[in-house]
């Protein structure tokens, strides 16, 4: 994973953290939020776009298991390639909280990349 980069204004601060979807794979590797909430994804013109399924674990290296809310709907989000995406505000709370994820992906068929955007207060 390169580097994150963060921007602060007033009590808002927003991450980026930039990964790279392996062709051949469905899955990243852990990936620790450290008390950051997951609030969308970038996604470059000619990069990832699809479903990206979020599974949670209550450690780096535990279970991860599918996330879903208490409807028992999967939490994910959909990257559109040439397009930032952000989480509803209703998406974005069922997001808080979760600290160690993974997230699930059809195999992109090459490299792809994609930002997580993250924010924190």
């Amino acid at each position: 994973m390169a580097d994150n980069v963060q921007i602060e204004w007033g009590t808002k601060r927003t991450q980026f953290l930039p990964l790279t979807l392996k062709n051949g794979t469905t899955t990243t590797d852990a990936i620790d939020l450290m008390g950051w909430t997951l609030d969308g994804v970038a996604s470059p013109a000619g990069g990832f776009a699809g479903a990206l399924t979020i599974q949670a674990s209550d450690k780096i290296d535990g279970t991860y298991l599918p996330a879903k809310d208490d409807g028992g709907t999967a939490l994910a989000i959909t990257a559109v390639a040439g397009v930032y995406v952000v989480l509803s505000e209703a998406a974005l709370w069922k997001m808080r909280g979760l600290r160690y994820v993974k997230l699930t992906f059809a195999d992109p068929g090459a490299d792809k990349a994609i930002t997580l955007v993250t924010i924190g207060f």
